[in-house]
């Protein structure tokens, strides 16, 4: 069973880092509402972390992405990995 999303060395390397005994899930760079930015199309869009371990019914398996985000757009998306090609901290302010 992989809880994570990615790629199959770097769920490995997740999974070698959890301990028996540990929590399933490894501890996150975000929390619940950070702003933060996510790569999407090309591009890094500002937003929201809303939700971390985020889960859907669609997922095979219990996967679970690091975390649901709702952009400044107000769209939401998530992060299927917890690194800097994917998601980083933003500095843009929030959206009024």
């Amino acid at each position: 069973e992989r809880p994570f999303w990615g790629p199959a060395d770097r769920i490995r390397a997740i999974g070698a880092d959890c301990k028996r005994g540990s929590p399933k899930f490894p501890p996150l760079r975000f929390d619940l509402g950070d702003r933060v930015v996510c790569s999407v199309d090309d591009d890094w869009v500002p937003g929201q972390v809303v939700r971390k371990w985020y889960t859907e019914e669609e997922f095979e398996n219990g996967h679970a992405v690091p975390y649901q985000v709702l952009l400044d757009t107000g769209d939401f998306i998530y992060a299927p990995l917890d690194d800097d090609d994917c998601v980083r901290r933003s500095t843009a302010p929030p959206v009024p």
